[in-house]
């Protein structure tokens, strides 16, 4: 994969770090009553050092349809809300990562 480059938002920032990397690991879900078919945790590695998890995120796969990739959440009173809010090059990357490994559990396990 090729480096990325991230800048925070501001017009003044300088950027910090490059995203070499990523790897994702993660396990299908076995609750019947659960519309997740699988959890993913996503680890972004960075130069010049260091590294950041990002875990559970889901897939949501229904009969028929393309999978569906959603990121870690908290329940609220009705529904859930992400906790991890994404744009750009990195939200494609990531959710790339996540369906590769959740293709990868789903043909381990057939």
């Amino acid at each position: 994969m090729s480096a990325h480059q991230y800048t925070p938002a501001r017009d003044n920032a300088q950027p910090i770090a490059e995203v070499v990397s990523v790897a994702a690991e993660g396990r299908l879900n076995t609750d019947p009553n659960s519309r997740a078919q699988s959890f993913i945790d996503v680890t972004l590695y960075f130069l010049p050092g260091g590294s950041l998890t990002i875990q559970g995120w889901a897939v949501l796969h229904e009969s028929g349809k393309e999978p569906i990739v959603l990121p870690p959440g908290r329940k609220g009173e009705r529904r859930y809300f992400p906790i991890v809010s994404l744009s750009g090059d990195i939200r494609r990357v990531i959710e790339q990562a996540v369906l590769k490994e959740y293709t990868r559990l789903r043909s381990a396990a057939e």
